[in-house]
Parts: structure tokens; sequence; C-alpha cells
């Protein structure tokens, strides 16, 4: 089958039906995507934040993202696997339509966290966190370069002169 997916996609899609299944819940929402999308200090999420003018602190997107998830209810024993939800699927689509309109070979991880925004709660959360739709798209649009996502691993080429690379500009 073709790929329509960056390694880091399928990475966190995986990572997102994982979460469900680990909170005792059969289906993966959009919601787990969020969490995932913002977990880790290098997720797409958290880089976002740091680069927003004046530094966004991710840790309040993470703690109000956290209260959705625990709101939700959970099953005892948690189900063996979680399956991905209507409205997951149907962001997943969304996305995939985002990375053909913007001229991508593959969808990648900001084109899932523009998504985010059409629902309605974690826009909520990322909105009342100080992160909205314009600020988190104008930020990822300069976190990418300009660059179009031909490769399974064109994340990791994002910001690669700022992790390894040294700014004279700055000495």
């Amino acid at each position: 089958t073709e790929r329509t997916v960056t390694d880091a996609t399928a990475k966190a899609i995986e990572q997102t039906l994982n979460l469900a299944r680990d909170n005792g819940h059969s289906q993966a929402e959009p919601l787990h995507l969020a969490v995932i999308l913002f977990q880790n200090d290098d997720s797409i999420g958290a880089r976002v934040c740091t680069r927003v003018e004046g530094s966004l602190d991710v840790n309040i997107v993470r703690r109000n993202l956290q209260k959705l998830l625990l709101k939700r209810p959970a099953q005892t024993p948690a189900p063996l696997e979680a399956g991905a939800s209507t409205a997951l699927s149907q962001l997943l689509h969304r996305a995939t339509k985002m990375a053909k309109a913007n001229g991508d070979a593959l969808v990648a991880l900001d084109h899932l966290l523009t998504c985010l925004y059409d629902e309605k709660e974690i826009k909520q959360v990322l909105e009342e966190s100080g992160l909205t739709k314009k600020i988190a798209r104008a930020t990822l649009d300069d976190l990418r370069g300009g660059r179009k996502v031909t490769s399974a691993s064109a994340e990791e080429q994002y910001e690669a002169l700022e992790k390894y690379g040294v700014d004279l500009v700055k000495q």
C-alpha cells in the first residue's frame, strides 16, 4: 500500500490508540491525539508553544487537555486495544485533504494539529491557553520554513538548523 503519512504521524496515531487504551477508552478520540501532540518537550505542540511570541506555557495546555481526558468515562478492565473513533477518522480525512491542498505528498503532524481546531472542546482549551488557530498556523508555517512534505522523515528537517547548526548572528 502507498504511504499516506509521515513516520512521525504514524507514530503519533499509534501513541493515540495506546493512550486511549491505557485510559480505559475503547475508542481513540481527537482529544487523545491532542494530548499526544503536546505530550513531550520535543512534540510539535510544545515546539509551537515555545516559538510563539512571548512563549506560551505548554504545561497549561497539557493540564487543560488532561482535565478533559479525565472527564471521559473509562471502562474496567481496560480494553485490549482501542480503535479510532468516527471523529478521529474524520480528522485524519480532513488532514489528508489539507495535505493535498497544500501540495504535500504525506500527512504531517502540523496538518493534524491544525485539524484539532475543528474539534470544539479542543479548540476552546487551546484558545484559552493562548494558542489560537491563527497563531498556531503562523507558527507552524514558520517551523516548516516553506518546505513541502515529500518524505516520510519530513518533520526531522523542520528546525534542523536550530537543532544542529550554530547561529553565528546570535553569538
